[in-house]
């Protein structure tokens, strides 16, 4: 009887202890992907819900509609400035969807950039385009410390 109720509580140690170690390497794999840059599938969170990857268009349409607030936009520079986003939105899907697509290279993305200010900077009164300028450096400044914080975090966290 000792026996049965000793192996009974051996296999039901050994399960549970699969069982935590099956959790913890899925936790460590979707960690793994998201240090490499990439959201597993259906892991965004927003708010304790699960989000959706916004399409390029929703895309565009939210980046539109925020410049239309803070730049005051005409209507026409509104919808020039969405189909500069929407061309812009739906190239980058298309490269992060294609498989056999190459990552572009440093000097691609910089000569992207310059093409896109210099559109943008058509499309904006003088006054509009420095106040983009401005909100653009605060929204890189506040991203960059955020980063900072979070791989120093990451190096506390590697050297206990």
């Amino acid at each position: 009887m000792k026996t049965r109720i000793l192996s009974v509580a051996m296999c039901l140690a050994l399960a549970m202890s699969l069982s935590a170690q099956t959790v913890q390497q899925k936790l460590d794999s979707d960690k793994k992907e998201c240090v490499r840059g990439k959201r597993p599938e259906g892991k965004m969170q927003k708010e304790g819900k699960q989000a959706r990857q916004l399409t390029a268009s929703e895309h565009a349409k939210r980046m539109a509609d925020r410049m239309k607030t803070t730049l005051t936009l005409t209507d026409k520079q509104y919808n020039e400035v969405y189909a500069l986003l929407l061309d812009g939105a739906k190239k980058r899907e298309l490269a992060r969807t294609d498989n056999n697509a190459q990552r572009p290279t440093n000097e691609q993305m910089h000569e992207a950039r310059k093409q896109f200010e210099q559109k943008i900077k058509g499309i904006l009164s003088d006054e509009q385009y420095e106040k983009w300028q401005a909100e653009r450096r605060s929204h890189h400044r506040h991203h960059a410390a955020a980063h900072l914080n979070h791989q120093r975090g990451m190096a506390d966290k590697s050297s206990k």
